[in-house]
């Protein structure tokens, strides 16, 4: 029977035996990083070699931090048993980065695994996470849609179609001439009080639709 190694899960420490076990070369990376990141570093429930992690992008000085919709990215991680000797396995199709276009996503996952390649035989996880984080503001920033300006402008375009769709039609002579008929009809009505009537309806309508 495998030896107990420790896991993490769910941030805590707890024991695991036989194939979910981990190594102790494993193990202690993982502890670093759950130290490292805290609530950014999110164990995989059911699987001890599985977590995600968010890195966010450095604030630079110059604002751009600030005017992006998402500063950051969701990375998940996997271990496999012969780990370190082969690189771990990184995914960015996470819920999180859901709004990303495919090709960004392809980019920045091909960053994480030529980093990977270089560092193998060694605890790489931080070093490849450390190197997304240097050149994040920047990816970020070049990523589509991910700017609040964009984002206003968008949505201030939306509300221009929708008010023209909302805008009434120009008013309908035929429409003024059946309410004046009723209007007419009315009994006890005088000619000048009709003549008032349909002229402050006239009026009415065409300030409302001009």
């Amino acid at each position: 029977c495998a030896r107990a190694a420790r896991v993490l899960r769910g941030g805590k420490m707890a024991t695991s035996t036989a194939a979910d076990s981990l190594t102790e070369e494993q193990a202690e990376e993982l502890e670093v990083l759950a130290s490292i990141y805290e609530d950014k570093f999110l164990p995989t429930e059911g699987d001890p070699r599985s977590f995600q992690l968010k890195v966010d992008a450095q604030d630079d000085g110059t604002g751009a931090l600030e005017s992006l919709v998402q500063p950051y990215v969701v990375v998940a991680v996997s271990l496999p048993a012969d780990y370190p000797d082969v690189p771990a396995e990184f995914s960015v199709d996470t819920f999180a980065n859901q709004n990303f276009p495919a090709q960004w996503k392809e980019d920045l996952l091909q960053l994480l695994n030529d980093c990977a390649e270089v560092n193998i035989g060694a605890p790489m996880v931080f070093t490849v996470a450390s190197e997304l984080e240097a050149g994040l503001l920047e990816r970020l920033a070049a990523a589509p849609r991910n700017h609040k300006g964009h984002d206003v402008r968008d949505r201030d375009r939306c509300a221009q179609r929708s008010t023209r769709a909302r805008a009434p039609a120009p008013v309908n002579a035929q429409r003024v001439h059946s309410v004046s008929v009723l209007v007419y009809t009315r009994p006890g009505w005088r000619r000048s009080d009709l003549v008032m009537s349909i002229s402050a309806y006239a009026s009415r309508w065409f300030c409302v639709r001009s």
